[in-house]
């Protein structure tokens, strides 16, 4: 008959053999996973076109004050050229 020691320690083996460990099927894994790629892909998306639309204003703002410092410098000139 084993000695109590050897009991326990074959009890242990056992037990630790049988536990019950979470299971999930790779579809499952896999679904979560494609979840998570689409979420961080729009929001990606989302952050891209944010970018876009703020340099295209930017761009917008540049050619205003553009055509206005030519507008400010063609009135400049015209006066000189009138008060000669």
């Amino acid at each position: 008959m084993p000695s109590l020691p050897h009991v326990a320690a074959l009890f242990d083996c056992i037990h630790s053999s049988t536990e019950v460990e979470a299971f999930e099927l790779s579809t499952e894994r896999r679904a979560r996973e494609r979840q998570e790629y689409e979420r961080l892909a729009g929001e990606k998306e989302t952050l891209r076109k944010l970018m876009e639309e703020e340099q295209r204003q930017e761009e917008e703002r540049k050619e205003k004050e553009e055509i206005a410092m030519l507008r400010q410098e063609q009135v400049t000139n015209f006066c000189f050229v009138f008060l000669k």
